[in-house]
């Protein structure tokens, strides 16, 4: 405020000189009454600001107390902490400074929570299928393993009774019932799931050029895809879906036996799957 007022009484001189000059006509009793007002218009705005104004102001900028924006931690609080009322700190206002790097469950404790859901996973299955009238005669079609790496889950294939018809991809009846049956126990599971086809040795069989086990394999794998996500398993939990045909026999010494036909659903475990 002191600083604007000068610059008002020069304002006001200038208007006083263009009065004037505006008046060069008049008498030189007008002249001298315009021009005294104008200088007394200069006087008065240098004199008020530094003589009234700029005092003033100083003695009230003296007066006023220094504020300080440091918080100091007082008894009980570490550093970079406030009390508050009831003896408490302040929260930080993002939290996740503060948090684990990581929220991640600890591998050892995914992995030992891991086997333990397998294990009730097996159960339950097993379980249902013997409370089934309709599924209880398939239980040795289904062999189930578990590793470090995966709970393997298989439909396999007996002399004589087949849970494909021979020779192509449609799925008989009990071969519907059971996959929606696993479906039903695993679709809750956060685990991502494989699906994969095998068949056994026995070279195929058909008119169609160029149609072979591996054909057969993938398409018995596609067609049980379809059956367990009209189950209820959400699309993006099936991680990938293959035929082997028969390069991954489950009875090894026996390459041509019914049981190496078959279709392996694994759940990937989710512990050491960023290791």
């Amino acid at each position: 405020m002191a600083d604007v007022l000068p610059a008002l009484g020069i304002v006001a001189a200038a208007l006083g000189v263009i009065k004037t000059m505006g008046s060069i006509t008049e008498p030189p009793e007008v002249l001298g009454k315009l021009i005294g007002g104008a200088l007394v218009g200069t006087f008065l705005g240098v004199f008020v600001a530094y003589g009234i104004v700029g005092p003033i102001a100083q003695v009230l900028g003296t007066a006023q107390p220094s504020m300080s924006l440091e918080r100091r931690p007082t008894s009980g609080a570490q550093d970079g902490e406030a009390d508050v009322e009831g003896g408490g700190a302040v929260e930080d206002e993002n939290p996740d400074k503060t948090a684990n790097v990581s929220d991640e469950e600890p591998e050892e404790e995914l992995a030992k929570r891991e086997e333990e859901i397998f294990a009730k996973v097996e159960a339950e299955i097993k379980q249902a299928i013997e409370e089934s009238p309709d599924l209880k005669e398939l239980q040795k079609h289904l062999v189930i393993d578990q590793t470090p790496e995966r709970l393997r889950i298989q439909i396999v294939d007996r002399a004589g009774k087949p849970m494909f018809t021979s020779g192509s991809s449609r799925m008989q009846k009990q071969t519907r019932l059971l996959l929606t049956k696993i479906t039903q126990v695993v679709r809750n599971l956060p685990n991502k799931i494989s699906i994969s086809g095998h068949t056994d040795s026995t070279p195929f069989r058909g008119s169609r050029k160029g149609y072979g086990n591996w054909e057969l394999s993938s398409n018995r794998a596609l067609a049980s895809r379809r059956v367990i996500i009209e189950g209820g398993l959400n699309l993006k939990q099936i991680s990938h879906v293959s035929g082997k045909e028969a390069t991954q026999p489950l009875i090894k010494d026996n390459p041509k036996d019914a049981r190496n036909r078959r279709i392996s659903i694994v759940l990937l475990r989710e512990a050491g799957k960023n290791a």
